[in-house]
């Protein structure tokens, strides 16, 4: 064994060390949203394949015999497959990322075209060996053309630098920062290579690039999460129903000091939560939620009396939510829908698991919802949706309610939270 040899395999089990570590690292977040999630399972398993190839071809080289050829040409078709398979799946993750949810933009298009052109050199090198072939004795050449054959992956990420650079302005710094080091990274490593022949150096590149690259964006998406929360929580904590309370219970002390009590407790309760939400970075259980919502209904039912009426259906309740995510919602339904001069306002609120997703809906009767004014009117309800799909892939949905009157509020998280 050559000196270039026991390098070669170190890399390779490094970079398959790291790819393993960034994966396991993936399947344990609870911060990425849905699909930077999916993106980064399938890289991480394309990289797992890519060095596992790589690791495997720098075993069966050091074999001069020809029943390993086959195996060598297998795992050196493989290096080629997984390595350049990661460059359209990134080229969708940028389109993704710039907002334009589609598999029809053109950097997509032109990127799987360079890589079909390619994978069909890589399947036409097979029987003709004119961009590189082994011999009997298991040894490895490169073909007169094999310059041509680096043609696709070079022009793949080209296309996504270009891709970069046109998209930048759509990008947040962290994002930006992202993917130019997945690109800088692998390009050094291919000059690297290219000057000492024989190192594989691009194989613990990419592994590396993607790690750092996922953890920025990670770090972007906690950043995102944790404005939305001191947002959400300024929101949630209006000077009016402070003022409002404070001046209930006082009045109560006098007429009804065991009321004055209970009210005080929940209010306490209630702003306990508030403030906690805001150093908590994980997720809260149901139960939790359910107490703080229980909280602000029971200062508010203490203050307008029989103006509500609440209704619980808790059929399941093991599963987590982001802090603060079904109290704004009931909050939303008192605030636009309790009226001294109109009937009492119904909320009913349900919890149950249909085909592995954890299921919450807060019905209520009050005036009809209007999707138009869902921008204005439902600034928290924007703001819940956004933390649920960042930090367990969950989902909200508004619709109107029976006869057109209240609406329906429906969150989904999948089983896993």
């Amino acid at each position: 064994m050559y000196w270039v040899d026991l390098v070669n395999l170190i890399i390779a089990t490094a970079g398959l060390s790291v790819s393993v570590l960034g994966l396991l690292m993936v399947l344990n977040n609870r911060f990425a949203d849905d699909f930077t999630k999916r993106f980064f399972i399938i890289i991480f398993i394309l990289l797992i394949m890519y060095s596992g190839s790589s690791l495997g071809s720098n075993v069966t080289l050091l074999y001069p015999n020809e029943p390993y050829t086959a195996l060598s040409t297998a795992f050196v078709f493989g290096e080629s497959f997984f390595s350049s398979l990661i460059m359209p799946v990134l080229s969708l993750f940028l389109i993704w990322t710039c907002g334009r949810r589609t598999f029809k933009h053109p950097l997509f298009i032109s990127s799987c075209v360079l890589w079909v052109l390619y994978f069909a050199m890589l399947l036409f090198n097979l029987k003709s060996g004119l961009f590189y072939y082994f011999t009997n004795d298991n040894i490895y050449h490169r073909g007169s053309l094999y310059p041509i054959l680096l043609v696709p992956p070079v022009l793949l990420m080209l296309l996504n630098v270009n891709g970069l650079i046109s998209f930048r302005k759509h990008l947040s710094t962290k994002n930006k920062a992202a993917f130019t080091t997945y690109f800088i990274v692998p390009a050094i490593c291919m000059i690297v290579q290219m000057y000492f022949y024989g190192i594989l150096m691009i194989v613990l590149g990419s592994s590396i690039a993607a790690l750092v690259m996922f953890a920025i964006i990670l770090s972007d998406h906690r950043a995102m999460i944790r404005k939305q929360e001191t947002d959400l929580l300024l929101l949630q904590i209006h000077p009016h129903f402070i003022y409002n309370t404070l001046t209930h219970i006082y009045y109560l002390c006098d007429s009804d000091p065991q009321a004055a009590q209970s009210v005080i407790g929940s209010f306490t309760t209630y702003l306990r939560k508030n403030f906690s939400a805001l150093s908590n970075n994980d997720l809260s259980t149901f139960d939790e939620e359910l107490e703080h919502t229980k909280a602000y209904l029971s200062v508010i039912k203490a203050r307008y009396n029989d103006l509500i009426n609440i209704e619980y259906d808790i059929k399941h309740k093991d599963f987590h939510l982001p802090p603060l995510t079904l109290e704004p919602i009931v909050e939303n339904a008192v605030k636009h829908g309790v009226d001294p001069e109109f009937e009492t306002l119904n909320i009913k609120i349900i919890s149950e698991q249909k085909d592995k997703v954890n299921i919450v809906t807060v019905i209520n009767d009050g005036p009809a919802y209007k999707p138009a004014e869902d921008d204005g009117i439902h600034v928290g309800l924007n703001n819940v949706k956004e933390r649920l799909e960042l930090m367990c892939g969950g989902t909200l949905s508004i619709e109107p309610g029976d006869d057109g009157a209240g609406a329906v509020v429906t969150i989904r998280v999948p089983e896993a939270f």
